[in-house]
């Protein structure tokens, strides 16, 4: 209708802003009506316009605004839908993981109580074993659930930072030896190299000893009997840089960009049967990003993946608070 008709037209907002269709510069004999539908706009017109043709202009550019308006909001109710049954596929799948993180400990711990209260007799060492390794059971299933409350406490903002002089390394053995019986029971080295000596930075000692514990904990999760996981540390004058590296299976270039999601977990979590909650990464993102710095991924030379965190030597005087 329009480009029969010797006259330009547009809709304006109430700022006069562009909404719909175009006027050219410098257009004499501007015309302006407002709109019954959304009184917030107007019609602008431009040329001679006769008055049934303009009430035709006016009737046809209501009806397309409106067949705007509904189809726009189709589309935002359908990715709505849309996102809705991914995050419900997501939760599912969550509580499935929690579930047997959390059953796995707690079936090692009534084994070996089943063991110590068969009435045998035990020496002093056999006990001593025993007691050692519901200990670290127990630690473990500790280490599951404070995990998920951190994931709440992040998501509230409520997860506060105690920055102090620490010495790395001291940080990096403590995560080694947390993930250590994982990592014996499939013959994994962990191998740490400081070149540099043992850097100190002002970090929170406990909240990146739990980020160091998840890269080795995936990296142990997702290496094959009898490889090696080696944490590499560099420093200059600002930035501390801690690399954690597998032979494993490596991050495909989709999942990069994703891995770091709450709840995401990539197709080598699958493809291999890896069980975990989808939480770690996620987890040792806020820990770095809540330290002023960043943690990225890439594939090695071997074939396995490299996680990288770059943490700032001194934080901010504003935060030490």
């Amino acid at each position: 209708l329009l480009s029969e008709q010797p006259f330009e037209s547009e809709i304006r907002d109430a700022s006069d802003r562009h909404v719909w269709g175009s006027l050219s510069s410098g257009t004499a004999e501007l015309q302006r009506v407002g709109s019954r539908v959304i009184r917030e706009w107007e019609f602008v017109f431009g040329g001679l316009i006769p008055s049934t043709v303009r009430s035709d202009v006016i009737a046809y550019g209501v009806i397309t605004l409106l067949i705007i308006m509904m189809l726009s909001g189709l589309a935002v109710t359908v990715r709505g839908v849309k996102r809705e049954m991914e995050l419900g596929k997501l939760q599912n799948e969550f509580v499935s993981a929690v579930s047997h993180e959390f059953k796995s400990p707690i079936t090692g711990v009534r084994l070996l109580l089943e063991r110590l209260s068969t009435g045998k007799e035990l020496s002093a060492e056999q006990s001593q074993g025993y007691f050692s390794a519901i200990d670290a059971e127990l630690n473990r299933l500790e280490r599951l659930v404070n995990r998920v409350l951190m994931v709440q406490k992040l998501q509230t903002g409520h997860l506060p930072y105690l920055f102090a002089q620490t010495s790395v390394v001291v940080v990096l053995e403590r995560a080694i030896g947390l993930i250590k019986p994982q990592a014996e029971a499939k013959q994994i080295s962990i191998v740490l190299n400081a070149e540099n000596g043992a850097p100190v930075a002002e970090i929170d000692e406990s909240a990146i000893t739990d980020a160091v514990e998840n890269l080795l904990d995936n990296a142990v999760k997702y290496s094959s009997n009898g490889s090696t996981v080696r944490i590499n540390i560099e420093a200059d004058s600002d930035f501390l840089f801690v690399d954690v590296s597998d032979e494993g299976p490596g991050v495909s270039s989709e999942d990069r960009e994703r891995i770091f999601e709450k709840f995401y977990r990539g197709a080598a979590a699958n493809q291999y049967d890896v069980r975990g909650t989808g939480l770690g990464l996620s987890l040792v993102k806020a820990v770095v990003e809540g330290h002023h710095g960043t943690i990225k991924v890439r594939s090695t030379k071997s074939g396995g993946s490299c996680f990288r965190m770059k943490l700032p030597i001194h934080q901010p005087e504003s935060d030490h608070a």
